[in-house]
């Protein structure tokens, strides 16, 4: 009985102690944060709360990423999991995902996204494209700083380069399907409309460095520089695709 009513005493302590610590004032939690990550205009408390603005600073350079606000899921505590509902808001863009943090772990489960293309926010865009970027059923995981999981369906529609004059490019879609056991799976890149046809397989590595390997073609009608453009890739194959092969980190 002394063991029982000792080991109930101790949860109720501990209980306490978990709520008392994720009621605390946002403001004293902030100093924990990494120094990459930061967050201004904060209120609330680690159990629900928002960043008026939040920040990544990668390589002495501050990304802003917009006002971002947060609710625990409780339960999942008992799988040793801090989870977290966020909700992001950048201009008129905006993402909703269920952030979980484990040993080590970071992940992004259920992201969804919406918005206008950002070139600052969307690495591979040079300034002055537009477009709309669509985000569906995507999970991010990292493990020790490294990539380890990357699933979903991405979508850029209606993309328009300004420089050097306005060309339109269409729209393309971005499927990686979800792989168990640790190991990334290739994705599918394909056109949905607009004057280029493209097939392509993209590969992703833990240090996030990428290869694309497809072929592309323009559709008749097409705009004359862009099939000038596409010369230079050499001649189309037996598809009548003109071969390519990008890479990148």
């Amino acid at each position: 009985m002394k063991f029982r009513i000792s080991t109930l005493g101790l949860l109720f302590a501990l209980t306490f102690l978990l709520v008392l610590v994720f009621h605390l004032p946002l403001r004293w939690a902030l100093p924990l944060l990494p120094r990459a990550l930061q967050c201004q205009g904060g209120e609330g408390s680690l159990w629900s709360g928002h960043c008026a603005s939040l920040s990544w600073r990668n390589a002495g350079v501050a990304m802003p990423l917009g006002d971002v606000s947060w609710s625990m899921r409780p339960a999942r505590l008992l799988r040793a999991r801090l989870a977290f509902d966020v909700h992001l808001q950048r201009g008129g863009s905006q993402a909703r995902a269920l952030a979980q943090l484990g040993f080590g772990t970071l992940e992004l489960l259920e992201l969804t996204a919406h918005g206008p293309l950002d070139p600052a926010l969307v690495k591979g865009f040079p300034p002055g494209w537009t477009g709309e970027i669509d985000v569906a059923g995507a999970r991010v995981r990292l493990e020790g700083g490294k990539l380890t999981a990357l699933d979903g369906t991405f979508v850029a529609r209606n993309l328009v380069s300004q420089v050097p004059r306005p060309t339109t490019w269409g729209s393309y879609q971005l499927h990686i399907p979800r792989r168990e056991g640790g190991a990334l799976a290739p994705g599918e890149l394909k056109d949905l409309d607009g004057p280029l046809q493209l097939r392509a397989t993209l590969k992703l590595a833990p240090d996030f460095s990428w290869q694309l390997e497809g072929g592309v073609a323009t559709r008749p009608g097409a705009d004359p520089g862009l099939a000038q453009q596409l010369q230079y890739l050499g001649a189309p194959n037996a598809q009548g695709l003109r071969p390519f092969s990008l890479a990148g980190s």
